[in-house]
């Protein structure tokens, strides 16, 4: 996960009295500290929200590169599967006889 974006994590809101005033009376005292206090905890928000996002399309796009890594790496395993299966197959044939009938055709014969 070394894509992620680290987000440090949110104030306690005892920490920032003015992000959360205690007295109703602060509220009408200072009303630029409000919108401040304010203005700063939808910041933090957003940048939160930016880095989710980040970190879910990072995590996106990799799972998009494993899955297909992964398809690649079961197409091949298949084919390799199948050709060995093949390869057995034939050296299990008997050998062909010059001038003879093939090995198919005498069975060919038997079965009519």
């Amino acid at each position: 996960m070394s894509d992620d974006i680290d987000i440090p994590p949110a104030p306690h809101p005892s920490s920032n009295p003015t992000a959360y005033p205690s007295e109703p009376e602060a509220e009408t005292h200072d009303p630029i500290a409000q919108l401040t206090a304010e203005r700063d905890d939808m910041r933090d928000r957003w940048i939160r929200a930016e880095a989710e996002i980040a970190n879910v399309r990072s995590r996106a796009k990799r799972d998009i590169d494993d899955t297909r890594q992964y398809a690649v790496q079961k197409f091949a395993t298949d084919v390799v599967e199948a050709a060995e299966n093949l390869r057995r197959g034939l050296t299990s044939l008997p050998p062909h006889e010059p001038g003879g009938l093939s090995w198919v055709a005498r069975r060919e014969r038997r079965t009519q």
